[in-house]
């Protein structure tokens, strides 16, 4: 299809549990994602109804991110879950296609899109082999494979 190979990365993404109330009821998220030569601390908004998962994310490097861990857990927030995965991404023109492999999870195939558009995702995703679409987030399934 014409995809261009990007890059292999190992990520560990550490999400945290809000002092006061419970993101999950909220369907918000505060990660930070470690990678081996940066760290972004991100806040995912609730999601947007869809037939595709949309929400919207606010992202910031961090240059240490063991003092922000530490900032945080000194503000009552607590290591939740962590998710740890390998990463190949591939660009398709704008769309970023990044083949995933999830510790105690499996193989997934993610698609960014940086634009809002269900049909387009639907086309590529059939020209890709893929049956279904999960909305679920990788915090969301490691949780329901763990009851």
């Amino acid at each position: 299809m014409g995809a261009v190979f990007v890059r292999k990365v190992r990520q560990v993404d550490i999400y945290f549990r809000h002092p006061c109330k419970d993101l999950a009821v909220s369907d918000e998220a505060l990660r930070i994602r470690l990678e081996e030569d940066k760290s972004v601390l991100t806040y995912k908004g609730p999601r947007v109804p869809s037939k595709v998962k949309v929400r919207k994310e606010l992202s910031v490097n961090v240059s240490d991110a063991h003092k922000l861990i530490s900032i945080l857990s000194r503000m009552g927030f607590a290591e939740e879950v962590k998710i740890v995965k390998d990463r190949e991404e591939y660009a398709l023109g704008e769309i970023k296609l990044c083949l995933d492999t999830v510790e105690n999870l499996g193989n997934f195939v993610e698609i960014e899109f940086p634009f809002d558009n269900e049909e387009e995702l639907t086309k590529l995703s059939r020209r890709l082999g893929l049956k279904d679409v999960i909305k679920k987030t990788y915090v969301e399934l490691l949780k329901e494979s763990k009851i």
